[in-house]
């Protein structure tokens, strides 16, 4: 009825009815008409008689649930390959498998998006004076600094 405030627990039911269509891969179009049309089939008498701006509204929280499920899933799978990759790690060395070992190393840090930093590159340009600096390896933002290195070290 036009004008009765939706209950709570009716907006919940109807935002995961919302979350199951677009899991389904409805669009906003087929989702207006299954509101409209299939939820009668299923219970003459029934509809949601909202506007579609109220629809939209439905399906932004929707979409909101459908993030905080992906942040939750995302915590908990990486917590679930840290802890398997910590177990083959415990068992690769109690065998003395070290190749086994490094590479669950340079998983875990993959999965965590640790890099190790670049090597110092050692460039001795006369009898006294040895410039460290690291390589760009293509990072480079154009900068030149190759005086503030000097400056730096000598």
């Amino acid at each position: 009825m036009p004008g009765e405030k939706t209950s709570k627990a009716e907006l919940i039911i109807r935002v995961e009815a919302i979350v199951s269509l677009i899991i389904m891969g409805l669009t906003r179009k087929e989702m207006l008409q299954y509101i409209s049309k299939q939820a009668e089939k299923e219970d003459p008498g029934w509809t949601w008689n909202v506007s579609e701006r109220t629809i939209d509204a439905y399906m932004q929280r929707a979409r909101k649930e459908i993030e905080k499920i992906s942040d939750y899933k995302k915590d908990y799978e990486i917590g679930l390959g840290l802890t398997r990759l910590e177990d083959l790690y415990k068992r690769s060395i109690s065998i003395q498998d070290y190749k086994a070992c490094l590479a669950v190393q340079k998983e875990r840090h993959e999965l965590l998006g640790i890099k190790a930093k670049d090597p110092l590159v050692n460039i001795n340009v006369g009898s006294n004076i040895t410039i460290f600096e690291l390589p760009d390896n293509g990072r480079s933002d154009g900068t030149d600094t190759t005086e503030d290195n000097q400056t730096a070290t000598g």
